[in-house]
């Protein structure tokens, strides 16, 4: 049986303790009341508002993401793609290197005919120690380029809260037969801030 088979057959029960799931709902409503067509046409508290919640879902689903994929890199065979309802994943590889010890690597390269001068460049952590025992400017050894950007300070978990127990919960056939309204249940209430 198909998972839009099984999900159709039975009603939808929230997760417990799936923080990316509260959040996404979240995140549905506030689209849902907001015109995002033109975003410049916001308030900005909406759009700290937005920027807030996609930074937790996209945060969460990350993690939750890595869970699913610790499950199913034992359930897939290398290179055979497995295909679900929305897509397909496969097992693949990715080699990553790094240096071994620089002496090591040189004596090795001096052995095979490598000058220790053709490999050895600058090192960029011992270039700022150089600096903080002189009196060198950091642009007089460094390209300075400077860029600003939007980070998320803080979440209001409270109010995340107070407004999830007000939403309503999409049942699956909820997109033809209308939707039903429930409060979440307490296991969706998480304490504290979190930051990123």
């Amino acid at each position: 049986m198909s998972d839009e088979a099984e999900t159709n057959g039975r009603e939808r029960v929230e997760p417990d303790g799936l923080d990316v799931y509260s959040d996404a709902l979240l995140l549905i409503d506030a689209l849902e009341r907001h015109d995002v067509a033109t975003l410049s046409d916001l308030e900005t508290n909406a759009l700290v508002n937005l920027y807030t919640l996609c930074s937790d879902v996209q945060r969460n689903a990350n993690e939750f993401r890595q869970d699913i994929a610790a499950v199913l890199l034992d359930r897939l065979h290398h290179d055979q793609p497995v295909h679900g309802q929305y897509g397909s994943v496969q097992r693949t590889s990715r080699r990553n290197r790094s240096l071994k010890d620089d002496e090591d690597v040189l004596a090795v390269l001096e052995e095979a005919g490598i000058d220790r001068e053709r490999v050895t460049s600058v090192d960029s952590r011992k270039v700022a120690e150089a600096l903080d025992v002189t009196e060198l400017s950091e642009s007089a050894v460094y390209e300075i380029d400077e860029s600003e950007y939007v980070r998320k300070a803080e979440v209001d978990e409270d109010v995340k809260e107070s407004r999830l127990q007000g939403l309503i919960v999409i049942t699956a056939n909820s997109f033809m037969h209308g939707v039903e309204k429930r409060p979440l249940p307490a296991s969706h209430r998480r304490h504290g801030s979190s930051r990123r």
